[in-house]
């Protein structure tokens, strides 16, 4: 019974520390969205280990767990400053653009985000040329 539990931990790990390469690819960036549940999950894989007499199992997904909960999900919640309140009148711009794959517009949507500054900016069918000519505008739009 403790092998296709530990193989089954053996592979939540693996996920685990894909989701810590997101930037490298897409599939690793989705698992990137899953740190509470990888929590929970290692937390049961801890408890389901201890069950089965296996400690040193129980313990290292009860340290992984409580590793992730600290360093990914905790500093959400320790804001010391608080929310960041916009000087606006509470108005929010939102600029979404399809850059269509194919063009190399680049320096034209550059331009248009600088000039239009959006709290928020989604791109639509963006790829790795996109990012890689859209790096002039990271600091302010990281995601």
């Amino acid at each position: 019974m403790a092998v296709p539990a530990k193989l089954l931990f053996l592979a939540l790990v693996l996920m685990w520390v894909g989701s810590a390469f997101g930037r490298t690819h897409f599939m690793l960036d989705n698992l990137s969205s899953f740190k509470v549940h990888f929590v929970a999950a290692l937390l049961f894989s801890s408890v389901v280990f201890w069950f089965l007499r296996q400690a040193r199992w129980a313990l290292s997904a009860a340290g992984l767990a409580a590793g992730t909960w600290a360093v990914a999900i905790l500093p959400w919640y320790l804001d010391a400053d608080g929310p960041e309140q916009s000087s606006t009148s509470g108005n929010i711009r939102v600029m979404i653009s399809n850059v269509l794959v194919h063009s190399s517009s680049y320096d034209r949507m550059v331009d248009g985000v600088l000039e239009v500054a959006p709290d928020i900016l989604g791109l639509v069918e963006v790829d790795r040329d996109w990012i890689d000519n859209l790096r002039e505008i990271e600091a302010e739009y990281p995601f």
